[in-house]
């Protein structure tokens, strides 16, 4: 991380002032976070924001440096990215802690017929880190699933990033929203960054998995 000096002084060399950089992140960092992932107008978003930029003195290639970054962030769900929803007879605070307390997690998220959870080490802040380890015991294979927490709204969302490099590679984002439902829950799971080829089933069998743990049967 760049000192807050060093940092005013690389953006005024550019005609560009750190307070101008925050403004335009808040707006970006909002809607990332808590806007609809399907109802962000990303054209619009990015639009506006090329106006904003084609206003102050930066340099072409800061142009183009900011606006790939904001595509990586408000990219819309593409056809194959993983889109789920299920109905729980439970709460949504039990549904929230299912993916947060330990004790829970070890009964159901990331456990196969044949594997079982061994450690689970949660930081449950924003930008703080998860590691949920699990051993396959067909294979005697142990398998990291690790990510960061990037919000946290108990009980009505929760989002992270999520690696499993000996499922699939590079870093995938999962975004949860959890609505009451009279006495029952709606849980709608997105994930982003990997094929629902390679992912969609898993979830389907751990989200059912997740019922018999809430509802007890």
């Amino acid at each position: 991380m760049f000192h807050s000096d060093t940092q005013e002084g690389l953006f005024h060399t550019r005609g560009l002032d750190y307070g101008t950089i925050e403004a335009l992140a808040m707006p970006l960092s909002l809607c990332y976070l808590y806007a609809e992932p399907m109802l962000i107008n990303v054209q619009m978003f990015i639009d506006y924001l090329k106006l904003s930029v084609a206003l102050m003195p930066m340099r072409a290639k800061w142009t183009g440096m900011f606006l790939v970054a904001i595509r990586g962030y408000l990219a819309p769900m593409a056809p194959n990215d993983v889109s789920l929803r299920f109905i729980y007879l439970a709460p949504a605070e039990n549904v929230f802690d299912a993916w947060t307390k330990e004790e829970l997690i070890r009964k159901w998220l990331f456990v196969g017929p044949t594997s079982e959870i061994v450690k689970v080490d949660i930081d449950l802040k924003v930008n703080g880190k998860f590691s949920i380890l699990e051993f396959e015991r067909t294979t005697n294979d142990f398998i990291d699933h690790y990510g960061e927490y990037l919000a946290i709204t108990r009980p009505s969302k929760l989002a992270f990033t999520l690696s499993v490099p000996k499922h699939f590679p590079g870093e995938t984002r999962v975004v949860l929203e959890i609505t009451p439902k009279g006495e029952s829950s709606e849980l709608t799971l997105f994930q982003s960054g990997v094929s629902k080829d390679v992912t969609e089933e898993s979830w389907k069998k751990m989200l059912k998995n997740l019922k018999l743990t809430l509802e007890g049967h």
